[in-house]
């Protein structure tokens, strides 16, 4: 993951220092500078086709406006975010070109969770920039082949027939790579790191909506049983079905993955903790109710399942743990059942299957 530079102008060192004690070195690199002055003396050093990073400004009587419009009329093309820190909501001009205003005074947690939002909204603009770059190339790159195909082949149809067949059979398979880029070959739910990258996103709409997110941690009991029991075969079917059936019943804008093994998580957006549970607990009948064949044996298979909602200031993987923590406590307590996470923070979180 790469450094967001964080450059903070503001008269004094307040906000600057603070950020420095909530956030993390590796993930955001903080320059302060005391005027608008160094701050162009700073700026002047990037270019102008690359990624500028984040602008945190709290300069209550200093002039910054002009100062804004013009950043955004340099890095037009470029991923930059850039917030105002201010006591007074009055005379905030958003169409400068402000992404984001923190109304002073506000906590250490407000103020991490906020810039760490500008930071996703950030990467999210520079994964944008690479696509749209590499979708140039590549059609830079087709529209030259093309043109030397058809210069070869102008005056013979058949030919020029047989490469639009091939254009369409690459589009094609292009399709099919990105499907198999994104997506677990078992179970057909999307893989670990796409799956990350779909939490992520939720997050940050939840942070920027206001509204609930939840996740469901699923682990097939006794899985290792399966496998050495009745073959490995056995246990690609198991995960199969419980990749089907999630695909099948989840509502349109839920998510499901395969988080490792015979673990999957599901994030379930604009979901209350107690709607979740019940989601989990009608899987989980689901998935009781299921049989397998292997070979002549008939195969009753049962899923323990750990249920939290997201709390606003955690990370991803903070969120994931309490989810995966709640499923630990459902084997504990003789698995086949879903468990919420409403343990306090100090509750066991080593129990084991």
């Amino acid at each position: 993951m790469n450094i967001i530079h964080l450059l903070v102008i503001e008269k004094v060192d307040t906000l600057g220092d603070r950020l420095r004690k909530v956030l993390s070195s590796e993930e955001f690199h903080i320059t302060t500078v005391h005027s608008i002055n160094e701050a162009e003396t700073v700026l002047q050093e990037l270019p102008p086709d690359k990624p500028a990073g984040i602008l945190l400004l709290h300069l209550e009587d200093e002039p910054w406006e002009e100062f804004v419009r013009a950043l955004r009329k340099r890095f037009f093309l470029t991923p930059l975010q850039l917030i105002v820190a201010t006591e007074s909501l009055e005379g905030i001009p958003l169409e400068a070109g402000v992404d984001d205003i923190l109304h002073l005074p506000i906590s250490d947690e407000e103020l991490a969770v906020r810039v760490r939002a500008a930071g996703l909204r950030y990467r999210r603009q520079v994964q944008l920039v690479e696509e749209r770059e590499f979708l140039r190339k590549a059609v830079k790159h087709e529209e030259e082949l093309t043109a030397k195909i058809m210069d070869q082949n102008r005056k013979l149809k058949r030919a020029f027939e047989d490469i639009e067949r091939v254009n369409e059979e690459l589009v094609r398979a292009n399709r099919e790579l990105e499907r198999i880029a994104r997506h677990d070959a078992l179970s057909g739910l999307l893989n670990r790191i796409t799956l990350f990258n779909a939490v992520d996103a939720e997050i940050e709409r939840s942070l920027r909506t206001g509204s609930p997110l939840s996740g469901i941690m699923i682990d097939i009991d006794h899985f290792k049983n399966i496998n050495d029991n009745y073959g490995h075969q056995c246990g690609d079917d198991v995960i199969r079905m419980i990749g089907s059936w999630l695909l099948g019943n989840l509502r349109k804008y839920d998510l499901a993955g395969r988080y490792g093994g015979e673990e999957f998580f599901v994030v379930l957006p604009n979901t209350r903790l107690n709607h979740a549970v019940k989601i989990a607990e009608r899987f989980r009948k689901t998935v009781q109710s299921y049989t397998i064949q292997c070979d002549s044996h008939s195969i009753q298979i049962t899923a323990s399942m750990g249920v939290a909602e997201y709390r606003m200031g955690e990370t991803r993987d903070m969120w994931i743990n309490r989810c995966d923590r709640a499923m630990y406590v459902a084997k504990h307590r003789g698995r086949n059942q879903v468990v919420a996470d409403t343990f306090p923070l100090g509750h066991d979180r080593h129990l084991g299957r």
